[in-house]
């Protein structure tokens, strides 16, 4: 029904108006509902005469429903314009000349032409029949609308404004309509959009549903609620009264700000729509709550120490910046105290990277991997006091990694260095390589290092060069350990010589040190270590040292390097030429670093005693002839912690003593007879020195190894090397020939 025509804009040519909406204007009603089809005539009263009409039209898309609004005869206005409005007076669409000649004509919805019949009536009335109505102007949602009919040459604008050219008389025109509504549904549906596809915890989230009401009939009193459970809250109502963020009040556009303090994470909601009718429907929606530091205008404050940050539910501000631009990041903002160096680490989460900018999406200042760590990470050594700098944490690719930040303030290193002697002491007048292991200065980083020593005590110069360059007995270039081979003097004395050195660098900086080099004089007697020549652990199997006169030392290897399964003990023949004066220890001052137990058998392997720790409490070994009888040949073993030895009734021969006496064997059952080592067998030798007082060399000659040299001895051996057996290679030169027999007479009319 027309309730209300009149003049919007009768100015004169080239006039404008812009109001909030028309004054004047016709209310069509509410034509949303079902189909419906007519016409009606448009008197234009004067020259740039816009007539208005307001109207409900029903929601189309392009498979269901379909609005057709276009002008036609009779009337003579040939040459018409239709501008099509939104209910808030934003300009939708306008159409000149689509219609019939001049005509003009809008078309929404289907896309199928021709249109099905309406009311009973053809799809077209007045001279539509021979137009194209294919919905080319878009869907409408269900809802209020104005449009505005005039002549030639009026242009629609934003705000019900239009302007014209057009002179001339009162004229007239028909409107025509075709009306179908989309198939009523049995109940409102709602289409859910969101202000921001994530938002972080701790801020608000506004959510907007558009409803279409349920047909036959029309829903009223309308309601959206969603059920926030999964956020940890109730059932919470959309608004649609023009308050609390929803724009327009009965527009069927609910609205919803919810305020998110979640941790992040994904969460699953759902919607109800519901109208007056007891009619309802349902929708879900994801939420992703991202890290309050989600993007970089939110970057979380970051202070020297641990920094938390967490990139699994964050999003990505793709920077391809010398990192992958589709990465999940968090931000923070650093502002150092002080001006300096600064290290900024996340090393622990080893899949992502870190950049530093001057500020949001500004200059990048660094970046790295954490996948290459090793040393610092990140290291800025220009950093500002006061000026805030911004931190991106992102993952490789499309990886989210989690951890700790932390940042330091780097105190300048000083350039230092350790002296060492790798093969912690040698013999007089053997080779020995002395190193220096440099440690640069940093702020600036060193450079040109150099190491000089004073060797002048060992028989060098008082300014030896040291060589970073795999030469002079460097091992490795450039590794920043120094070295020098040098020749120990055979006249050096057994003990610990301090050499200094200089370490300095093209940046002025000086570190001087010390080298304790550890010098012995060779043994009388240095184990072979070959086999069969190795020192076994059994009488048959013990070496016999090769000498005339005292034997004071003997320098020897605990399990021979080269592999698993090695003798842990060391049995050597020894003969005790002054028991009063007797003694042996492992305990030398410069040679023997580790934990050795010393024992002592008779030339039959019965036990006679033992030590672990020497008196003073040190964990190498010490004995003197507190059970020792009488001269003549012992075995003395060198073992290292762990075997022990047992008897025929694998009893312990030594069991539970004090480990710092001299001890005698104390086997329950009396029998002290070496039968068997315990736990013998191990890896990772080392080298000891036996100091002996009281000790001579065994008698060379004692082939029955009974203590004495007799004719049994020449006996044995002739019996031996006729049958060329191993114990007839008397000169262990791996070859039984006449010069063992030889060498053996010799030392048989020796005697001892």
């Amino acid at each position: 029904m027309l309730q209300a025509v009149g003049l919007v804009c009768g100015l004169s040519i080239f006039t404008a108006c812009a109001v909030a909406q028309p004054a004047m204007y016709t209310d069509l009603g509410d034509w949303s509902v079902g189909s419906r089809s007519g016409n009606f005539g448009v008197t234009l009263n004067a020259a740039n005469d816009v007539q208005w009409y307001k109207v409900r039209l029903p929601r189309v898309t392009t498979t269901a429903g379909f609005v057709d609004l276009w002008t036609d005869g009779p009337g003579d206005i040939t040459d018409t314009e239709i501008g099509f409005y939104l209910s808030t007076g934003a300009w939708r669409v306008d159409d000149d000349s689509d219609g019939p000649g001049l005509a003009s004509a809008l078309t929404f919805g289907r896309l199928i032409d021709p249109r099905p019949r309406v009311d009973g009536n053809p799809p077209f009335l007045g001279g539509g029949a021979s137009l194209l109505f294919n919905g080319r102007d878009g869907l409408l949602d269900g809802g209020e609308y104005w449009f505005g009919i005039g002549r030639a040459n009026v242009v629609y604008w934003n705000a019900w404004t239009v302007t014209t050219s057009y002179t001339g008389p009162q004229r007239t025109t028909r409107f025509y309509y075709s009306i179908a509504e989309e198939t009523p549904l049995p109940a409102p549906i709602g289409s859910l959009t969101f202000d921001t596809p994530s938002v972080p915890t701790g801020q608000s989230l506004t959510m907007r549903m558009t409803v279409t009401p349920a047909g036959a009939p029309t829903s009223t009193g309308l309601t959206v609620t969603v059920d926030t459970a999964p956020l940890g809250g109730g059932i919470v109502s959309f608004r649609d009264d023009g308050l609390g963020g929803d724009a327009v009040p009965n527009d069927r556009y609910f609205t919803l700000m919810l305020p998110i303090s979640s941790p992040q994470g994904f969460y699953d909601l759902v919607y109800t729509i519901a109208d007056a009718q007891g009619r309802s429907s349902n929708t879900s929606a994801t939420i992703r709550v991202v890290p309050s530091n989600d993007f970089c205008a939110a970057a979380t404050i970051a202070t020297l120490g641990a920094n938390v940050f967490d990139c699994r539910y964050a999003t990505t501000d793709s920077i391809p910046a010398c990192f992958p631009s589709n990465a999940f990041d968090v931000w923070f903002r650093f502002t150092p105290p002080v001006s300096g160096s600064y290290v900024f680490d996340n090393c622990e989460s080893r899949v992502g990277w870190i950049s530093v900018f001057d500020s949001c999406y500004g200059t990048v200042l660094g970046c790295n991997s954490s996948e290459l760590c090793g040393g610092p990470f990140l290291q800025l050594d220009t950093l500002v006091g006061g000026v805030p700098y911004i931190i991106r944490i992102s993952g490789q690719s499309n990886s989210a990694p989690h951890g700790t930040l932390y940042i330091s303030h780097t105190i300048p290193r000083p350039l230092s260095g350790v002296g060492y002697q790798p093969d912690s002491w040698e013999n007089v007048g053997q080779d020995t390589t002395l190193c220096v292991e440099v440690t640069p200065g940093t702020l600036p980083p060193s450079t040109g290092v150099s190491v000089f020593a004073n060797l002048s005590s060992i028989g060098g110069s008082t300014n030896d060069v040291f060589y970073d360059d795999a030469t002079h007995g460097d091992t490795t270039a450039g590794d920043n350990i120094f070295s020098r081979l040098v020749t120990l003097p055979a006249s050096l004395l057994d003990g610990r010589y301090s050499c200094s050195f200089n370490v300095e660098d093209a940046q002025s900086r000086t570190h001087a040190g010390v080298i304790s080099v550890y010098a012995v004089a060779p043994a009388h007697w240095i184990e072979p270590t070959d086999q069969p020549h190795d020192a076994g652990m059994y009488p048959a199997t013990a070496q016999f040292p090769q000498g005339n006169g005292p034997l004071p030392d003997i320098q020897a290897q605990l399990f021979r390097s080269g592999g698993s399964g090695e003798e842990k003990v060391d049995m050597f023949a020894i003969r005790i030429c002054d028991v009063q004066n007797f003694t042996a220890t492992t305990a030398h001052p410069v040679t023997n670093l580790n934990r050795t137990v010393m024992y002592l058998f008779d030339h039959n392997g019965v036990a006679v005693q033992m030590n672990d720790d020497d008196p003073a409490g040190r964990e190498m070994s010490w004995m003197g002839n507190s059970f020792v009888t009488e001269p003549g040949l012992y075995y003395i073993v060198v073992a290292a912690n762990g075997p022990y030895p047992t008897n025929t009734a694998n009893q312990p021969l030594w069991w539970n003593l004090p480990p710092t006496g001299i001890n005698p064997p104390n086997a329950p059952s009396g029998d002290y007879q070496l039968n068997y080592w315990a736990n013998a067998f191990g890896t990772g030798g080392f080298t000891y020195r036996l100091k002996m007082t009281g000790v001579c060399f065994p008698c060379a000659a004692d082939f029955t190894r009974e203590g004495n040299v007799d004719f049994f001895d020449y006996l044995d051996f002739v019996d031996a090397y006729s049958l060329r057996t191993s114990a007839s290679d008397f000169n262990n030169d791996g070859n039984i020939d006449f010069f063992d027999y030889l060498d053996f007479v010799d030392a048989f009319s020796l005697g001892c």
